[in-house]
């Protein structure tokens, strides 16, 4: 990996910034920055691809959302449809986008369901912990902001980060994907992560009520929606009576309903909250629609919500 020099903080815009630190010149028509960047973990050569905003960077550093395509994903499909680049060009953070090894994540179930790949045997929580040392070394990255958010596969590994990385991540944002049921017994955050959890309740692919992925045991195993907010709370130490809503619908004709709940106050100001998407199937609300994947949400933008929530949820300051 070419060494990457530290940006000064200060007020230079991000475009100089990304063009200095990463070595990329700016998009076609933009004014910000994008590079893909690779790192060596464990002799195996990883890539992740960086967005940065065209805004100086505010006191205290940027915000890092980190995105985690689907199996059988891209990460540059996941910049394509999940439209956080736009989001971060106006609200001012970095948006970065690994690529996982054969399309896939070692998710923490311990399978794939197919034995030409070696997934299970990569170690994608250090690509992870790795890459986020590598952005805060080379770019003004506030340590208490940093957030990881996931389709499917991508979002059962955020579950997977939220309870191996919790040092470095504030909360998570899994959408379609509940916690491996292999990693919830050893799930122990040092700190409270804040939960925003997005599932359908017509999901054939992760399902709603828990199981085998695809109703295939070879695939693995995850909890159900239930039980994975349920390990949550008790670990965030979070009031047990949750709050609920039934969001009125802003497109009656998708056949689509959204029920919100809250369950909080937390511990350490964490929040974990779930948004069901009843009649909903292994979609991210708010995007396009893709066969097979069952009915997509226009009733809410999954993705402005999680930013919103991601705003209001940095780490703790050390020592309160």
């Amino acid at each position: 990996m070419k060494p990457i020099r530290r940006v000064r903080r200060g007020t230079l815009l991000l475009a100089a910034a990304i063009a200095g630190a990463l070595g990329a010149g700016r998009p076609a028509g933009g004014t910000g920055g994008d590079r893909d960047e690779t790192i060596q973990i464990g002799g195996v050569q990883r890539v992740y691809h960086v967005h940065l905003p065209p805004t100086a960077p505010a006191e205290g550093g940027l915000p890092l959302v980190i995105v985690f395509h689907g199996g059988g994903g891209t990460a540059k499909g996941a910049e394509r449809q999940y439209g956080f680049n736009q989001l971060a060009d106006a609200r001012g953070f970095v948006v970065v986008y690994p690529a996982g090894l054969d399309r896939r994540w070692n998710d923490g179930r311990g399978t794939t369901g197919q034995p030409w790949l070696n997934t299970v045997l990569v170690d994608d929580v250090s690509f992870v912990s790795a890459t986020i040392d590598h952005l805060r070394n080379a770019l003004p990255i506030d340590a208490r902001r940093v957030y990881a958010a996931g389709m499917s596969n991508g979002g059962i590994l955020s579950h997977r980060l939220g309870c191996e990385l919790s040092g470095k991540i504030a909360a998570i944002a899994p959408v379609a994907g509940t916690i491996a049921a292999p990693e919830a017994p050893r799930c122990a955050p040092e700190t409270p992560v804040s939960v925003v959890e997005f599932h359908g309740t017509e999901d054939r692919f992760v399902p709603y009520g828990g199981g085998d992925i695809l109703k295939q045991p070879e695939r693995g195993t995850v909890l159900s929606v239930a039980d994975t907010m349920a390990l949550w709370t008790r670990l965030d130490g979070c009031s047990t009576t949750p709050r609920l809503a039934d969001l009125p619908p802003s497109h009656p004709e998708d056949g689509t309903r959204i029920r919100r709940v809250t369950y909080g106050p937390c511990g350490r100001t964490s929040e974990v909250t779930l948004y069901t998407v009843i009649g909903g199937g292994h979609t991210w609300p708010g995007t396009a629609w893709i066969p097979l994947l069952g009915p997509v949400s226009r009733q809410i933008n999954a993705t402005e919500i999680i930013w919103e929530f991601f705003e209001r949820h940095p780490k703790e300051r050390r020592g309160r």
